[in-house]
Parts: structure tokens; sequence; C-alpha cells
């Protein structure tokens, strides 16, 4: 993933909701090589890669305000004409761009919803598909991350991708995926800042400004460096044909980058502010931006959660497990599992 990674810190340091965006539907696409079998492949890529179709997640049902943590319950209905299923899904970022969604349901069953849950490729454009414009969120707009409305839609042996349960066996994360989309909107900001001290003498003469700037920079390259270990981590429990441990190890240490690219892109963005002034603040330029989607998109899981399976690496002798909690494949991390 390491070129995607790259693509995301270009695309994020000029607007990190395009650069999720492109996230999204890599997700999607890699979700849909992994589980599908083969046949499934052979029918839906050609499609999308040659009309360039994008694919979106679907998975929380945690409505606008609702005090639930992002569960998913929903089930898949077997009737005498076969497979059913109505399902409303929040958050569905791609919106109407998306040709298909990966909606996230689960067989009828005793077990565990995990154990039993799997992935239907919902054409967007069926008549029992219907995407409601609610998405007004103080940052992160243009990922028009709408409401999935699904009522009654039948659903074929095709559609269904994956065994019951594989995203739990599935060893992958996307969590680097976040960490890039941060580094690449401190690396904008800094970027932004340096460009604008520099065409300023009298700032560019200031030692407060100079220090700074260097403090940003600093930051930003001690994350990219990190990152690039994790990367490489990753890419090794890859060559290893995804062993267990090595995916652990990649993932434990993903999860402290992202805490901290969290923290040092806010910091660097915010620094940018103090050094440009309030005539940055215009639209004319990147800051505002980068920072509203920056801060909304560090909300999309709970650095709590994460964290804490971090420091029971710290007081236990367990071993961490990459899905030791409910990672769902839209990235939530659900406390109640």
């Amino acid at each position: 993933m390491r070129e995607m990674y790259a693509v995301n810190q270009v695309v994020a340091a000029v607007d990190p909701s395009f650069a999720q965006l492109i996230q999204v539907n890599n997700h999607g696409y890699g979700i849909l090589a992994w589980h599908a079998s083969a046949a499934q492949q052979e029918a839906y890529f050609p499609k999308l890669v040659s009309e360039g179709l994008l694919v979106g997640i679907a998975g929380s049902e945690a409505k606008i305000g609702s005090a639930d943590s992002g569960n998913r319950g929903a089930e898949l209905a077997e009737s005498d004409s076969g497979w059913h299923l109505t399902t409303t899904k929040y958050f569905a970022s791609l919106g109407p761009g998306a040709a298909y969604y990966l909606v996230m349901a689960a067989i009828p069953g005793s077990a565990p919803y995990n154990e039993r849950q799997v992935f239907v490729m919902v054409p967007t454009d069926a008549p029992e598909v219907t995407l409601e414009d609610n998405w007004d969120a103080m940052g992160m707009r243009s990922t028009v991350s709408w409401t999935l409305r699904i009522e009654g839609l039948p659903v074929s042996s095709d559609q269904i991708i994956g065994e019951p349960g594989g995203w739990l066996r599935d060893p992958r994360s996307f969590t680097c995926g976040y960490v890039s989309n941060h580094l690449g909107a401190a690396r904008g900001a800094l970027d932004f800042a340096r460009d604008w001290v520099r065409a300023r003498p009298s700032l560019s003469a200031s030692e407060i400004v100079r220090n700074k700037l260097a403090d940003m920079a600093a930051r930003v390259t001690v994350v990219q460096s990190a990152f690039g270990v994790a990367v490489s981590n990753w890419e090794r429990a890859a060559a290893m044909g995804w062993d267990q441990e090595a995916c652990d190890d990649a993932e434990l240490l993903s999860l402290q980058i992202l805490h901290q690219a969290k923290h040092e892109a806010m910091f660097v963005i915010s620094s940018a502010f103090e050094i440009c002034g309030a005539r940055s603040a215009f639209k004319t330029f990147p800051l505002e931006q980068l920072l509203r989607d920056t801060r909304t998109f560090t909300l999309h899981s709970r650095d709590e959660l994460l964290m804490s399976r971090v420091a029971d690496t710290l007081l236990s002798d367990e071993s961490f497990s990459v899905k030791g909690l409910n990672i769902s494949p839209d990235g939530v991390a659900d406390a109640s599992a």
C-alpha cells in the first residue's frame, strides 16, 4: 500500500476529504479482491476497472445524534424467493458517486454477529436503494457521507462477498491510511506557512517564527519517519504470508503512530495559523479547510479505545491482536465488543 499512502499524502496536503475518498474506494476494492471468490472477481473487476467505478463501504447503523456506539445488526432475510436485505446505514462516504456499496450484514444464526458477518455488493442504482443527503458536518462535507437506505433488496449468491466472519480472519488493517491523511494535511500546512514566511521579510527575520517553523518541520519529520517503519513492517508481514505475529507487530506500531499523527497534524495546522496570522484565514487559502477537515477526521476513530489496546500490551502478557477489538471494515472500534 506504500504507493497509495504516498498519493494520499500529496492529495491530503490540498484536500484531506478527497484523500479520504481515495482511501475509501481503494479499501472497497481491497475487500472485494481479498474476500470475493475467483468467479466474483472475474464478474466484477473488469467492469469496475474499465469504467472507473467507485466502491464504498457501509457499516454503521448509529444515526446522527444516536447514543449507540456504532453497533451493527443488519441481517439477511431468507424467503422462498431467496435472500433479501433491509437496512439503514449511516455515514456512507462517496455518497451518490459510488456505483456499488459493500454493505455489512450477517447470515441469520445464533453465533455472535461478527462471526456471521459478510459483505453484500449493493448497486447504488437499484430501485430498492435510496441515498439521503443529510451530511452536514463541521468538516469533511465533500466526503458526501450520506445515509444509505435499503428496503427489501433481492440478494443473489453472487452478491454475497466472503465467508461468514471473514473480516475477523482478515489480517490487514487500514490504520496507516489514516496516518497518511494526517501526515499529508500537516505537510500541506507546513509548506503553506513556509512559503508565506519566505514572501514576508519581516516574518522570515523573526527568531520566534523561525523556531516555530523548525519545530513544525521536526514534528512532521518524526511522524513521517516512524510511519515509514510501520509501512515496511506491513510489507514484511505480507511477504511472510500475513504471519499473525508480524501483522500484530505492524498494527501495534501503526496505532501508536496514528495517535501521534492526530496530535501533530492539529498542532502543525494551528501553528501555521499562528505564524501566518488572521489574513491566512480567508477561504482563498488552504488552512481553514485543512483545520476543519482534519479536526473532523481525527474523530473518526475514538483515540482512547485504540490507545487502550496499546496500554493492554504494556500492562499484560497477553499477545496483541490486530482484530483484538471489534474493528469493523469502516474503521470503527466498538467499545461493547
